[in-house]
This record gives C-alpha cells, sequence and structure tokens, in this order.
C-alpha cells in the first residue's frame, strides 16, 4: 500500500533579479493558456522525472535539488499582477517537497501516476513557487524526483534541461565528484531586459513586417463556418501509431530531409485533402533556442510562428521543399512582442473587414524526441484511436500535437467541433498514418490523396480573399 507521504524543505540560495516584465514568449504562453485552456490556466504544468543514482541518501538528493533551483531563477519566481504582468526572481528561501514512500516493485507506476497527478495541482503565482517535486523512495531509498514546472516559466524543452542537471548533479554526487558548474544559459529576467531595449526592437520590427504579409494575403478561414450543435464543443483524439514512428524517418531518408519536415508536409497535405486550400497557414511552435545563451536556459522560450504553405503543386515530394522553405522563415521570425502581434492582428482584421482564423497549429514534439529510431519493418502493431479530452473551454480550430517515443509516435488532434465534425478526427488521423506508410517507398500524387488516405471528409472552407 503506497503511503500519503511527508513534507520536506528544500532551501536554495541565489541571484535576485527583477521586478521585469514578462518575456514575449512568456507573454505568449500566458495569454495561449488563458484563451485556449480558461480552466487550466492556474495549473498548467510541464512534467519531468530524473532517476536517483543507487546509494544516494535523500539529504543529498534535496541538497543538490536545492542547488539547482538557485541556479534557475524561472523555478523561484513570482508574479505581480497590474497593468502588465512583472515577475520577481526571490534570492533565497525554501521550496516544499514531497517525499513518497513506496514498495519498491510499485515505483514505475507510482512515478507515472505523480507525473500525471501534476496536472491538477492548483497553485498561486503571487505568493507559491512554480515548481512541484515529489521524491519517490523505494523501500526508504530515493529512487525518482518527479517535477512540474508552471508553462509561464518553462517550456516543455525547458523541463527538460531541469531534469537534464538535475541527472547530472546527483550522477555527481553519486560518483563523489564535486557539482558540475552551470551552463552558460541567459535567465528570463535578463532576456526580458534584453528584448526591450535596440536588438529587440530590431527583432520584432523584423518579425511584424513578415506577419503583416502574411496576414494580409491569407484566406479568413481553411475551414465552413461555425455550425452549433450539442456540446461539449472541442474534442480532442488520439492516435498511437508504431507504424507512423517506423515510416516517418524512412520517407525523410528517401527525401534526405528531416522527419519535422515530411510530419510538416504531411499536415499540410491532409489539410488540402480535407478543405481544397491552395496555401495552408499553420501556426507553428517555435523552440527559439538558436542563440548559444538560451540553448540551456529553463524558461519559456516557445512562441507560435506563422507558417504558410503553398499547396498547388502535383506531389508530396515537390511539397515537401516548399513546407521546409515556409517553415525556416517562420522559425525565423518566431521571436516577437505579443502585444504588438495582437495590435497588427487587429488592424489587418478592421482593414480587411473579416476575422482571421489563426487557430489552426502544429506542434511537432516527436522529431527531439531522441536520435534512436526503430530498424522493424512496417509490420507493427495496430494503432490505437480514443478519445482523451472534451471541453466547451477553448477557441481553437485545429491542433495537431505529435509526440511520443522514437518507437511509437502519438497524433493528438484537437478540433472544433463546430467546424470540424468529431467522427472526421479519427479519419484524419488514420489518413495520416496510411499517407506516411505509403510515402516510404514512392511518391504520392496530391490528388490522389483521397483513395491514398481514405479521407471522405470535406471541411472545404472560406477561402475568399477579404
Amino acid at each position: 500500500m503506497q503511503s500519503a507521504g511527508y513534507r520536506r524543505t528544500v532551501r536554495f540560495t541565489g541571484s535576485a533579479a527583477g521586478p521585469a516584465p514578462l518575456t514575449w514568449a512568456q507573454e505568449t504562453t500566458w495569454a495561449d493558456i488563458s484563451q485556449f485552456l480558461p480552466d487550466v490556466h492556474d495549473w498548467f504544468f510541464m512534467r519531468g522525472c530524473a532517476p536517483v543514482p543507487a546509494g544516494l541518501s535523500l539529504d543529498t538528493v534535496l541538497d543538490r535539488l536545492g542547488v539547482l533551483i538557485g541556479r534557475h531563477e524561472s523555478v523561484r519566481s513570482l508574479l505581480t499582477f497590474g497593468d502588465r504582468v512583472t515577475q520577481t526572481a526571490v534570492a533565497e528561501g525554501g521550496v516544499d517537497v514531497t517525499v513518497l514512500p513506496v514498495a519498491g516493485a510499485a515505483v514505475a507506476d507510482t512515478v507515472d501516476e505523480q507525473i500525471i497527478g501534476l496536472s491538477h495541482s492548483y497553485f498561486d503565482h503571487t505568493r507559491e513557487f512554480p515548481l512541484r517535486v515529489i521524491v519517490v523512495l523505494a523501500d526508504d531509498i530515493p529512487a525518482a524526483v518527479v517535477f512540474g514546472i508552471a508553462h509561464v516559466f518553462s517550456d516543455m524543452r525547458g523541463a527538460e534541461i531541469f531534469g537534464e542537471q538535475l541527472g547530472e548533479l546527483l550522477d555527481a554526487a553519486a560518483d563523489g565528484l564535486p557539482e558540475p558548474p552551470l551552463p552558460p544559459c541567459r535567465q528570463p529576467v535578463a532576456e526580458a531586459v534584453l528584448e526591450r531595449g535596440p536588438i529587440g526592437r530590431r527583432i520584432n520590427a523584423a518579425a511584424m513586417s513578415y506577419l503583416r504579409k502574411e496576414l494580409e494575403s491569407m484566406q479568413p478561414s481553411m475551414f465552413g463556418p461555425a455550425r452549433p450543435h450539442d456540446r461539449p464543443r472541442f474534442r480532442t483524439g488520439l492516435l498511437s501509431s508504431r507504424a507512423a514512428a517506423v515510416a516517418t524517418p524512412l520517407v525523410a531518408q528517401r527525401l534526405r530531409t528531416s522527419t519535422s519536415a515530411v510530419l510538416l508536409a504531411a499536415t499540410a497535405a491532409i489539410l488540402r485533402c480535407a478543405t481544397g486550400v491552395s496555401t495552408c497557414h499553420l501556426g507553428m511552435i517555435c523552440g527559439n533556442r538558436f542563440d548559444p545563451a538560451l540553448r540551456r536556459t529553463v524558461g519559456t522560450l516557445t512562441e507560435t510562428g506563422l507558417v504558410s504553405i503553398a499547396t498547388d503543386v502535383a506531389t508530396f515530394d515537390q511539397l515537401v521543399p516548399i513546407a521546409v522553405e515556409g517553415s525556416m522563415r517562420a522559425l525565423r521570425y518566431g521571436r516577437f512582442d505579443t502585444l504588438a502581434q495582437q495590435a497588427l492582428l487587429a488592424e489587418i482584421q478592421q482593414d480587411r473587414g473579416v476575422p482571421l482564423d489563426l487557430r489552426t497549429r502544429f506542434n511537432d514534439m516527436w522529431s527531439v524526441a531522441g536520435e534512436s529510431r526503430p530498424t522493424a519493418g512496417l509490420r507493427q502493431p495496430a494503432s490505437m484511436f480514443e478519445w482523451v479530452a472534451e471541453t466547451d473551454n477553448d477557441t481553437i480550430s485545429f491542433f495537431l500535437d505529435i509526440f511520443g517515443d522514437p518507437d511509437e509516435m502519438r497524433l493528438r488532434l484537437l478540433v472544433d467541433t463546430y467546424r470540424i465534425p468529431d467522427d472526421a478526427v479519427p479519419d484524419l488521423l488514420t489518413g495520416f498514418e496510411r499517407l506516411l506508410i505509403a510515402l516510404v517507398e514512392h511518391d504520392v500524387a496530391l490528388a490522389d490523396l483521397p483513395a491514398v488516405t481514405g479521407l471522405r471528409v470535406s471541411l472545404a472552407g472560406q477561402g475568399i480573399r477579404g
């Protein structure tokens, strides 16, 4: 039987910083969570886990955790709400940690349960640090550290870095070595200051110029007008596919490109098949860690760049370089002031006299899941589709998240069922999988997509230019 656990306090000492505005990416994340996920904006975590090497005591684990917290302002910061949200990094203090003893055989299941449970952990940004930690003990010996960082203070890569660095600190302790030094990384407050200086103004001006051109020419929506029906309005389906995980790197190898390029082009192809659009516009999640000073930062750096992909070509192989070129533009201009972007969107919508649907998104997290890839053939266990969430509290139209492990791809699609019928979701995802499998051996004509994918759904939109 699992114990209820007990509390320990981890002390930390670090540098004070702020008050300062949120970074552009933090403002983007806060706006997205508040707008698209209003029912979870106070407890939306990036989660992770670090295994504990054998032989370490609980005190040593907590001591090394305190060292890591002291190194990263993002996990020991508080927010102040006024005309504009500001952040302040606290120089010293304590973080309460839950210590959870379990039987040794139950560790793996307990870790999974705790990671999931962090999705329902409410906290107050004004007085609580944005970090939750559970140390799992196997027969009273530390086995794993499970943690969650509030999304406004860390994106997924930031949480991975936190876990990696905790692992490095724990490994050094187990080997009797000194603490490894902190790799160079710009902290969030310093990033916010840079963004509001001359460098930031130049970056933002270039991004606004790019966005203006895209917004002035894009079709109002790829989907038809909203057709109200029974609630819940927004539904999320998940397809777990080993075949897609095997096929994607093989397609990338055939085309001498990246797996991310293949997945983006496949998304554009599926949307063309379903909607008939000649240009696909997607909000693409941009990691924004190109600056060496940001590659090891624990923080939120992701923003949503706008990528346009012309789909009026004959074959999928011809579509891939167009998708690559579009994604490179989106990444180049994927850092910007969120408030400036919102003002520009409002201006252009008023000038054109139509609302623009920027609620169609693509996020490839699978391509960075690891370098190792499966070598088995395409005869994999059957894929499994399931509905995983539904809500009335959202405003997204289409959001494809691709994530998982090297040997299994998970395709999660959130749709507005007023625009995309929920029975289209499994068809879209299985069609995506079938396209990837077909592309392993040969190119596919886009005119043949309905036959190749099995898609029979029509999501024809408002292709009229406003």
